[in-house]
């Protein structure tokens, strides 16, 4: 049996950031106004948070530990391929099996099992963790601090978020812990992380905001706490605690180079946990809103292509012409506002718009072609993910734009279908690119697409060079199309 204890940790660049529960890799964003739950009658609500005055950390801990409690999850066996001794049957191998012992072979199975940590969030026996300790979980053992052992079983799941609710039928006379508005918790505010790291047992540890807004890359819909208190594997799902007792945050992630503790954990939101958790506990999943378009950040270098004065909102790269936003918004339209919150960038627009209510119309202030103005969208429910599209080759009728250092031809049905592109997509396709060129050294790849310059479409190499030539900035933006997704890229023309 194989013991897995689990934190997120995230890969960046030679460091990973680590789940703190399960292992996974790592795993919304909050709106500008607090969350609130979704029904009046909802089980979980934020309090206002009181700084204890004077109560050491051990009164704080000694009230919140009998709600904590450790998640033992057994995981379907597994087929697992040939590891551990090299050497085979050779005389090495003998060698080998003495001091490192009998290795798991090709075709044999092995049973795992992880280790999380979680929390009472009710006194009908729910229990708040992260979705990656109990994912591809077959059975969930829950232990209290006082020993009690339960089992439990899975209530919801929502693996956008990295959160989960599993049930106890009995649980110790403990009171459940509460939530904080996390939207009111301040960088060098002092916390508190309880959870079971490495399944040591119980562990307190404790350190400050260190910042709040992070983006691990991973979610479109949070916005991660930092903080020092030290996080390690197992602490997944367990409790970040202000001064008053009460969960400001869920821990679930570290960022380390070697899979221990560096002073950089990452907890959910509690505000983002309330909204969760009132969806799970009402209807076993949770439900969004969709504005059904892709978005991406305004980079100094698309707002200066774009004539803006400064590098802020969410470009629209894309819209479904079949979601809430079609005939609404236009590629390269730029949103600043949404229902009156500033959009600073895409995770913005993207966080408030799953937050919106279904069927309201939600009023976007965007940029197009240098003017601003008001639209409303009429909020759709946001359908089941559909499967990324894939990549690219090319065909006859190539031309040459110099200025961009690319030979390009028009889209015909076969590159169409290589591309995963509808049928009525127009662009011109690269099919070769010269290194040393400006489209080159602004990561456009053989393959691509150029669907548009600026707000010109484009469709062979005579209509790229003269909208090229009706540039009047030094950079052009280009809508490029790379395997069935679309963003914007700043090429730099001098």
């Amino acid at each position: 049996m194989t013991n897995r204890k689990t934190t997120l940790v995230v890969s960046v660049a030679a460091a990973a950031v680590v789940a703190a529960g399960a292992a996974w890799a790592v795993a919304p964003i909050l709106p500008n106004s607090p969350l609130l739950p979704h029904a009046a009658d909802a089980p979980i609500a934020a309090h206002p948070a009181a700084w204890a005055g004077g109560e050491s950390v051990a009164d704080i801990v000694q009230k919140a530990e009998p709600s904590v409690v450790t998640i033992t999850v057994d995981e379907a066996p597994q087929q697992v391929s040939m590891r551990g001794n090299p050497f085979g049957n050779s005389p090495m191998g003998e060698f080998f099996r003495q001091f490192m012992g009998p290795q798991v072979q090709q075709g044999q199975t092995e049973h795992t099992e992880a280790l999380g940590s979680g929390f009472l969030i009710d006194s009908k026996g729910d229990i708040l963790t992260n979705n990656h300790v109990v994912d591809g979980g077959t059975r969930f053992t829950v232990e209290f601090s006082d020993k009690t052992i339960a089992e439990a079983k899975l209530v919801g799941t929502d693996p956008a978020t990295d959160l989960a609710v599993i049930h106890v039928d009995k649980t110790p006379a403990t009171a459940p812990l509460t939530f904080a508005n996390s939207s009111k918790i301040r960088v060098g505010d002092p916390v508190i992380a309880i959870g079971d790291p490495y399944g040591v047992g119980e562990t307190v540890t404790s350190g400050v905001i260190s910042a709040r807004g992070r983006s691990l890359g991973t979610s479109s819909y949070v916005d991660y706490i930092q903080t020092d208190a030290p996080i390690n594997e197992g602490n997944s799902g367990g409790p970040l605690l202000d001064y008053s007792g009460q969960v400001v945050g869920i821990n679930s992630a570290i960022f380390s180079p070697s899979g221990g503790n560096v002073g950089i954990g990452f907890a959910i939101p509690s505000n983002t946990a309330i909204q969760v958790v009132n969806d799970i506990l009402r209807d076993g999943k949770v439900t969004r809103a969709w504005l059904g378009a892709a978005v991406q950040d305004v980079t100094p270098q698309i707002a200066a292509a774009a004539g803006l004065t400064k590098a802020e909102g969410a470009i629209i790269a894309q819209v479904d012409p079949n979601g809430p936003s079609a005939g609404r918004l236009k590629t390269g339209d730029i949103v600043t506002g949404f229902d009156g919150q500033t959009i600073h960038q895409a995770r913005d627009l993207s966080m408030d718009a799953s937050q919106a209510k279904i069927g309201s119309n939600a009023r976007l202030t965007i940029i197009r072609q240098g003017r601003q103005q008001d639209i409303s969208v009429k909020m759709a429910r946001l359908p089941s993910q559909q499967n990324a599209q894939t990549q690219v080759s090319g065909n006859g009728g190539s031309e040459t734009a110099p200025k961009l250092g690319v030979t390009v031809s028009p889209l015909d049905g076969e590159a169409r279908q290589q591309l995963g592109l509808a049928n009525n997509t127009q662009g011109a396709l690269i099919t070769d690119i010269d290194p040393n060129g400006a489209a080159a050294h602004a990561g456009i790849s053989a393959g691509d697409v150029i669907e548009q310059v600026g707000n010109t479409p484009v469709t062979n190499g005579r209509s790229l060079a003269s909208a090229l030539g009706k540039t009047q900035n030094d950079t052009a933006l280009l809508l490029i199309d790379r395997g069935g997704q679309r963003h914007f890229l700043a090429v730099p023309l001098g």
